[in-house]
């Protein structure tokens, strides 16, 4: 399941500049298009399906249809995405972003973990906060 305005599926990813670093059946690692500031590496790590939330138990009506994450996926991130990072890429900080744009910082909905590493003898600071997705900082310029 895809969302057709989510810049983190498909068609929209394919047209991302930055570069897609490797998938997996359910994940997708990318560069991010907006590295927090002093990080010397910031990957995005996507479901390639457009979850919007790992588990909510109070919706179980059948007119609300949630992508979630099952047990699965979640072994699939553990066992085979994060050992490739940490070769390719070495150590990081990962965090997930989900929920509430007013309380997150999240610029998307799609669920979206990020691997973050400071530059030597800097920090870098994980926004929360306020934050509304807006297209244009998702648009190729041409």
């Amino acid at each position: 399941m895809t969302a057709t305005n989510c810049p983190f599926c498909s068609p929209k990813i394919e047209v991302r500049e930055e570069k897609i670093h490797f998938e997996t059946p359910n994940w997708r690692v990318t560069d991010n298009k907006t590295a927090y500031e002093n990080a010397e590496l910031h990957l995005l790590i996507l479901p390639l399906d457009h979850v919007i939330r790992i588990h909510d138990v109070n919706d179980h009506t059948p007119d609300v249809v949630l992508q979630q994450l099952g047990l699965d996926e979640w072994r699939e991130l553990y066992t085979m995405v994060i050992p490739e990072i940490i070769e390719k890429f070495g150590p990081g900080t990962l965090a997930i972003r989900l929920g509430s744009f007013e309380v997150t910082g999240s610029t998307v909905e799609h669920l979206h973990l990020h691997w973050v590493r400071a530059k030597p003898g800097e920090t870098t600071y994980i926004n929360a906060g306020p934050e509304k997705f807006s297209t244009e900082k998702w648009q190729r310029k041409s």
